[in-house]
């Protein structure tokens, strides 16, 4: 019953800041869509907020033209205007626009199916539907089904384990809403189950995104509960009783609400448990992480009312509460236009100084208490007494316990209510991906997590994005050489290029199209047809032509390092030695170091995860600059390019073998392809020296040199990520993967997987064979691997023969804003 709306469809991206919107109304600096998915923030969205909010009480996203409301009194003003309704069909660029009706029809029969109730109505049909229900649900006449609830706490706490540890989700927070409100409406016990599983694809229609998968279970849902719910009126007419069936059936029959708005409020106020669900999660892990507050309500259980108010306040269930403007609405400083969507953001509102004394402070003795957990005005929550006394019931009854055996469940609780917020995101049981994969601790050392969710199975799917990800390695090898399974991402349905994207998202459909064609990106017959034009000079023994070259860029480099002075030897060796390789081979003259790096830290970031607007458009930027570069570059070269790096590209441009855009792209992602070689020698090093005896074995024995560098590769791998997408459905162990989706194998995980190494997480440089998969797999293995494992060779050669002892000058600095690269941003060391 909490007011959510769905915002941004996964399969249509917001506009794009650079719309003509963008250049009227600038905006703050804020990636808004990147920070509300971002789970780190849905975890703890406070501080975000709170630097938000001194920003100023209304912010304006320039990107997708909505309005965010941070402060208490805007908010407050905001709510009780009829200026600003419930109506989402009044926002212009909302799924009832034309434009999105004709885009994206799913979506559209999806919402108007839904919008029929009262939630989303403005004035008259808003109090009209509302007036049914509403005396129903005040607090005194709520009094009447307290010895139901009670009974079903009961229930639930008498399975509760003695002395054992639970889940107090699965265990309580999650069934007692949910069965209290379908005891509400005579609904049978034996209808737990199927309505639970209608509420929880229902539930994803409040998010702010939602993926083409999650509507079609949502609009199934939808219809499935409607039926029913028409059935079980239908079947209750003859004996409804006196309470919500009756009301609800006299509606009907007087014509105060018509059949479709019947069914959707029935069904919706059986489905809003959710926020009484998230108040006894939240509200029971605030107490746990505040023990002085929690003695002092058991001292005090009188102080259960405000303390139930001030667990609303301090973590409220709803992140977000919008209203759509019917006119134009000056809110604080701010005119909202008609026709605009303004989004109260919860957690900043219940945190405002300007209302609240010690914002951040949970004091269950708080009062007055003016949080906003509920909304306000017209539409302020209805079922917000019976959230209150469902868990005033609980947390009593849950008190009334013994002290000493709600104490051993109290330690449980906290890790069953992280757990639970974790499964919200991700399929497979505590497995929260994408906050995981974005975490800097996590980058730094990922190792123990892969291993746990490796000892799970080799393969999991998360349904929050539906792609798979493989951490075995036989899994993941098998997939990288199966031809069901390619690079081409045009391929996974919810990708760069799936319909519409183009308009809806413009700067990113620009950078992957003028990216995309290349070989890394192809699928036969243009991946061999590309391939073939590099692949023999990729090859070790031609490679092996290049070590006097690589020997003499070593040299100065090495010659260059201080002795017996704390030097960062990232940005005194590692980030140079294997750029200066990539433009020798193809020419290019030394003066353009500089500006090839700055060209390559921005395109690195393609390969991340999650990418704010603004590194798309720096991107961007720097792919047209880099080809336009090259393109010149090229044709400076043609006449005397020969058989060299630069006069195969020529060549092939020549004879039709390849098309200029395929010639740049390939030029561009050979030159700037050196981010494994310089996070190898990083990482690499860095292994070494945390094992000395490793270390001291190499010096002693150089012929070690090269199953070192594959230990290096496997121990701490330069990547995160490869990608698969499925060209056809492929079995991938016990698990289909079905066409049109995207697979990644991580990396680290493969790399360790004890089914196929003895020792994993041994740092071993004698290690043979060594299976390693940081190259990938199959056809579209890295073609530079040969060239990266000569640098390493070459580079470490000549620094343990230069340097008798190197040690750490300090603590190393892993990257910790880049997903895919796995490498170090500062690794200091001292030489001598």
């Amino acid at each position: 019953m909490s007011e959510t709306l769905d915002l941004v469809d996964a399969s249509d991206d917001v506009p794009d800041a650079h719309s003509p919107r963008d250049a009227a109304t600038g905006g703050d600096d804020i990636d808004w869509w990147g920070m509300l998915t971002d789970p780190g923030f849905l975890s703890n969205p406070y501080p975000d907020l709170a630097r938000i909010r001194e920003m100023g009480a209304v912010h304006l996203d320039p990107v997708s033209g909505i309005y965010f409301v941070t402060r208490s009194r805007e908010f407050s003003a905001m709510a009780k205007t009829p200026d600003m309704g419930r109506d989402t069909r009044f926002w212009a660029d909302g799924w009832n626009s034309p434009r999105n009706r004709q885009r994206d029809p799913d979506t559209y029969e999806l919402f108007k199916e839904f919008q029929p109730q009262m939630i989303n109505a403005n004035a008259p049909d808003h109090r009209r539907t509302r007036s049914v229900y509403d005396k129903a649900f005040r607090p005194g006449d709520m009094t009447r089904y307290l010895p139901m609830m009670e009974d079903e706490c009961r229930k639930l706490l008498d399975a509760l384990p003695e002395g054992e540890p639970f889940d107090f989700m699965t265990a309580l927070a999650n069934p007692l809403p949910h069965r209290i409100s379908l005891r509400l409406f005579d609904i049978p016990a034996e209808m737990d189950e199927t309505i639970a599983k209608w509420i929880a694809a229902l539930s994803w229609v409040g998010n702010i995104v939602m993926t083409p998968e999650q509507k079609r279970e949502a609009a199934s849902a939808q219809r499935d509960f409607k039926a029913w719910v028409r059935g079980h009126l239908a079947e209750r007419s003859a004996d409804p009783g006196n309470g919500l069936i009756a009301i609800s059936l006299a509606a009907a029959a007087t014509g105060a609400m018509n059949e479709d708005e019947t069914l959707n409020n029935v069904a919706m106020l059986i489905s809003g448990s959710r926020t009484t669900l998230t108040l006894l999660g939240n509200g029971m892990l605030t107490l746990l992480r505040n023990p002085a507050q929690f003695e002092k309500l058991r001292a005090n259980r009188g102080l259960m009312r405000t303390a139930i108010e001030e667990m609303l306040r301090y973590e409220p269930g709803s992140s977000i509460i919008p209203r759509a403007a019917v006119n134009d609405f000056q809110c604080g400083a701010t005119r909202i236009p008609a026709g605009a969507l303004a989004i109260g953001l919860v957690g900043a509102i219940n945190r405002d100084p300007e209302r609240f004394d010690n914002p951040d402070v949970f004091d269950i003795t708080r009062n007055p208490n003016h949080h906003s957990a509920f909304g306000g005005g017209p539409h302020i929550c209805i079922g917000k007494a019976l959230a209150r006394m469902a868990t005033q019931i609980a947390f009593n009854m849950l008190m009334d316990r013994p002290k000493r055996s709600t104490r051993a469940r109290a330690a449980a609780v906290a890790a069953g209510t992280r757990v639970m917020a974790q499964v919200a995101l991700a399929a497979a049981p505590e497995i929260n991906w994408w906050g995981m994969l974005t975490d800097p601790a996590y980058l730094a050392n990922p190792h123990a997590e892969l291993r746990r969710i490796r000892e799970l199975g080799p393969v999991h799917r998360d349904e929050f994005t539906g792609i798979y990800f493989v951490l075995g390695h036989s899994e993941f090898r098998q997939m990288a050489m199966a031809p069901e399974m390619g690079r081409d991402t045009r391929l996974w349905t919810n990708g760069w290029s799936r319909p519409g994207s183009q308009e809806s998202d413009p700067v990113s459909y620009c950078l992957f199209s003028e990216f995309h064609r290349q070989m890394v990106n192809a699928d036969p017959p243009d991946h061999r047809r590309m391939r073939d034009v590099y692949e023999k000079a990729f090859r070790p023994g031609q490679m092996a032509q290049l070590v006097p070259m690589i020997q003499a860029e070593c040299q100065q480099l090495v010659d260059a390092l201080p002795v017996d002075a704390p030097v960062d030897f990232m940005t005194a060796f590692a980030n140079h030695l294997p750029l200066r390789v990539s433009r020798n081979l193809f020419g290019i003259p030394a003066d353009m170091d500089e500006q090839l790096a700055i060209w390559n830290a921005a395109l690195i970031k393609i390969g991340d995860i999650m990418m704010p607007s603004e590194q798309k458009r720096d991107a961007l930027d720097a792919l047209r600059a880099y080809k336009a570069y090259l393109k010149g570059h090229l044709e400076s070269c043609r006449d005397r390019a020969g058989d060299s790096f630069i006069g195969l590209a020529a060549a092939a441009l020549a004879d039709g073998t390849m098309d200029e855009e395929e010639t740049l792209n390939n030029l561009l992602g050979l030159v700037s392809g050196n981010e494994t070689t310089v996070t190898l020698l990083g990482n690499g090093l860095l292994a070494l020296l945390r094992n000395p005896a490793e270390l001291h074995k190499l010096r002693s024995n150089p012929d070690l040199m090269r199953p070192a560098i594959e230990e290096m590769l496997r121990y701490e791998p330069s990547i995160n990520f490869i990608l698969r997408v499925a060209i056809q459905d492929y079995r991938c162990g016990d698990v289909v993967i079905p066409a049109g989706s995207l697979a990644i194998g991580l990396v680290g995980a493969i790399n360790r997987d004890p089914a196929r190494f003895q020792g994993p997480d041994v740092f071993d440089i004698a290690r043979q064979p060594n299976a390693q998969s940081i190259f990938g797999g199959g056809p579209h293995v890295c073609i530079g691997a040969a060239l990266a494992r000569l640098e390493a060779q070459t580079a470490f050669a000549a620094l343990l023969e230069r340097f008798p002892r190197i040690e750490l000058a300090g603590e190393p600095v892993w990257w910790a804003d880049r997903t895919n690269q796995r490498g170090l941003e500062t690794l200091p060391l001292k030489f001598g």
